[in-house]
């Protein structure tokens, strides 16, 4: 895209051999944009990374099944305590000697901010984040 009037932003996007770069329309210099290493950085980060970094940034929408997924990843095991228990579980890390015990929300299965919170702060104070 090529800039028609000196007023115009003479910085615009391109689309070129797998790659965006940005075009200076005056200079017409082609310029790799650190969009290329994130977009790349991305599409190679396990699914469990993405999981661990969308925790990372305190959703309001994290699902206790993602949580599962994700404390499974990081080596944890779920553990139901027992038939009376109800709604209480505990992820247990039996390398570290780390357990972790929550409740599962209901009738949403979507976790409460202050779990959320709880969960970052135990995991980052054992040292498994």
């Amino acid at each position: 895209m090529r800039a028609s009037t000196p007023s115009q932003k003479t910085l615009s996007s391109r689309y070129q051999h797998g790659k965006w770069r940005y075009v200076d329309a005056e200079k017409r210099n082609y310029i790799s944009v650190a969009f290329c290493l994130v977009f790349w950085h991305s599409s190679f980060m396990s699914k469990s990374d993405k999981l661990l970094e969308r925790f990372l940034s305190k959703p309001s929408d994290f699902k206790f099944s993602e949580l599962k997924k994700l404390l499974v990843s990081l080596g944890y095991r779920e553990m139901r305590l027992g038939k009376t228990a109800g709604s209480r579980v505990a992820f247990i890390n039996e390398s570290k000697d780390h357990i972790i015990r929550l409740h599962k929300p209901h009738p949403r299965p979507v976790l409460k901010k202050y779990q959320v919170n709880q969960i970052i702060e135990e995991l980052q104070r054992k040292g498994n984040i």
